[in-house]
């Protein structure tokens, strides 16, 4: 049995070519990567919705 009652594996891998929305995310978190090498967190937290931190939500 898998933490929380399920009985499948919690994460698997696959092929994301078939699949846009990990495509985009793969491209956001570059980006964001990126901007948090070289502006800071400021950026990333005023063009995403949510982001956190080492688990810590981060607000402007």
């Amino acid at each position: 049995m898998q933490p929380g009652g399920g009985h499948g594996p919690l994460v698997v891998e696959g092929d994301s070519t078939e699949h846009d929305g990990l495509q985009a995310a793969d491209v956001a978190a570059g980006w964001a990567k990126q901007q948090l090498e070289f502006a800071g967190v400021s950026p990333v937290v005023a063009t995403f919705g949510a982001v956190y931190w080492n688990g810590i939500r981060q607000v402007q």
